[in-house]
């Protein structure tokens, strides 16, 4: 679904990208938990294709988001 989101992206379809990365970040979320790589992975990827809609508030809480659950697995 990502990768389907990206082509999405690409070919100026964001509002599909979109429900595509929410798609796999529920999927994920549900599979791993909500503090794993994979989900903070679709939280950037998501906040991606927000930024291009130019909904920078959203982007940036889940920029956030993402951030924490890195620094979380990974350390500061």
């Amino acid at each position: 679904l990502n990768n389907l989101a990206e082509i999405l992206k690409y070919t100026n379809r964001q509002t599909e990208a979109e429900l595509c990365i929410r798609r796999a970040l529920s999927i994920d979320e549900s599979y791993y938990g909500k503090n794993h790589f994979a989900v903070a992975r679709d939280l950037s990827n998501l906040a991606g294709v927000i930024r291009s809609l130019n909904n920078l508030p959203e982007v940036e809480m889940l920029y956030r988001k993402s951030i924490k659950i890195v620094q979380s697995t990974y350390g500061q």
